[in-house]
């Protein structure tokens, strides 16, 4: 996680996060170190990125493809097909289906979800789009 030093002799706030005078802190994510009055003194390790998943799915003739979704309050999930790939997304107990009209999408809570099902009966091509909604 970035690492930003106090060099000023005053404290220093942003976002609930305080740095005394002299002080450095690690914050996993970037912020306006300058405009604030810090020096940013490493940006190693760089903060995870919000994109959680972002890909093809190959779904078999009648198969299914968990996906799980890693912990975050907020998912933005897009979600189509091309050609004449049909293909269901399954959230939680419902399904939509997916082709070449509908696509999917959707911004959701976390814990509503989990975990994200794809099917086919014929076999298709999925493609998939998570991301953090921060």
């Amino acid at each position: 996680m970035p690492t930003y030093k106090n060099e000023k002799p005053y404290t220093i706030t942003w976002r609930r996060r305080y740095w005394s005078p002299g002080e450095s802190k690690g914050i996993p994510f970037f912020l306006p170190a300058e405009e604030l009055g810090l020096t940013q003194t490493s940006d190693d390790p760089v903060p995870p990125s919000q994109i959680l998943f972002s890909g093809e799915v190959a779904v078999e003739a009648e198969g299914a493809v968990d996906i799980p979704v890693p912990y975050c309050r907020s998912l933005y999930i897009q979600a189509l097909t091309e050609g004449e790939d049909k293909a269901e997304i399954h959230l939680g107990d419902k399904a939509v289906v997916l082709n070449e009209r509908y696509g999917l999408d959707l911004v959701m809570e976390w814990d509503r979800l989990g975990t994200i099902k794809l099917t086919s009966t014929q076999g298709a091509v999925v493609s998939l789009l998570l991301v953090e909604v921060i």
